[in-house]
């Protein structure tokens, strides 16, 4: 094989054939190159093998009947060399003379292991993992009887559909939330408009029928201040709903101070009606707009 070596192919010693090189005439160069070692590999796996036989048998005849063993509390015995002699072979592979082609069949043989019941499929993983070179095998793939449920295109299908009812139901809490927040605006709009037509009438009205007026100014004010807020309190049950937890700066108006118009609190980002005083001047009656 010596001048077959030499003149096989350069690439298999490293040598760079040249930059105009055709990939299919290095591929093919590659390839008659590793028939060579392949054949000389095979013969070496083939000496190891009656290598190994022939001490094999030496040891069923001339050890002794215990011997301590790489100091460990076992010991190797002249028992255990008296099966069969034939079983006796190196462990590597002499078809395969590289890692890149391990790798190859490795992960051949895994794809037909996934597309045919038939196949062990944690030999198939193992010895792939084992081709990848990766350490400590067992404790990563722990096996078939292990899996994971797979994902069904039924239950993928069906988390669809929940994903989407749940972004309905958020959208809808989200509309919720702004027609509450509109109504509060509005509310409070109405709230300024009643007080400054109270301090209107206030100043162009007196007697008793401005005392009438001005407590059903007052009363019409503390009805919407009541609605804004019990839309306040569905605004921080919906946005709770939402998030998980109260938001930290939504805070309900309180209740109104006082019988008159005058105890009113200020509005405020919560819903209250702004502060307003109004004077004692009487007029004639006013609208309410």
């Amino acid at each position: 094989y010596t001048n077959k070596i030499s003149g096989a192919t350069d690439m298999l010693t490293g040598v760079n054939p040249g930059q105009n090189t055709p990939a299919e005439t290095s591929r093919s160069m590659v390839e008659q190159g590793q028939k060579i070692y392949s054949a000389i590999f095979k013969r070496i796996w083939r000496g190891l093998k009656f290598e190994f036989r022939k001490l094999f048998e030496l040891n069923s005849i001339h050890l002794p009947e215990q011997v301590p063993f790489a100091g460990l509390p076992n010991f190797l015995k002249r028992s255990d060399f008296t099966f069969g002699i034939t079983a006796i072979v190196p462990s590597a592979d002499p078809s395969i003379t590289s890692d890149a082609t391990k790798l190859t069949q490795a992960q051949l043989i895994r794809q037909a292991a996934m597309m045919n019941p038939a196949y062990n499929i944690d030999e198939a993983e193992t010895r792939f993992l084992e081709a990848l070179q990766v350490d400590d095998v067992k404790s990563l793939y722990l096996g078939m009887a292990h899996a994971r449920p797979i994902m069904t295109p039924q239950i993928m299908v069906q988390q669809l559909k929940n994903q989407t009812a749940m972004q309905k139901i958020e959208y809808e809490k989200m509309k919720f939330i702004a027609t509450m927040m509109e109504q509060r605006s509005f509310n409070q709009a109405k709230i300024v408009n009643l007080m400054a037509q109270a301090a209107l009438f206030q100043e162009q009205a007196g007697g008793e029928k401005s005392a009438a007026k001005i407590a059903e100014f007052t009363s019409m004010i503390e009805a919407l201040k009541t609605h804004i807020e019990a839309i306040n309190n569905a605004i921080s049950a919906a946005q709770s709903a939402t998030q998980g937890e109260e938001n930290g700066n939504q805070q309900q108006p309180g209740n109104a101070q006082g019988g008159g118009v005058q105890g009113m609190a200020g509005t405020s980002s919560n819903g209250s009606a702004p502060p307003m005083a109004i004077g004692a001047a009487a007029a004639p009656d006013g609208g309410m707009g």
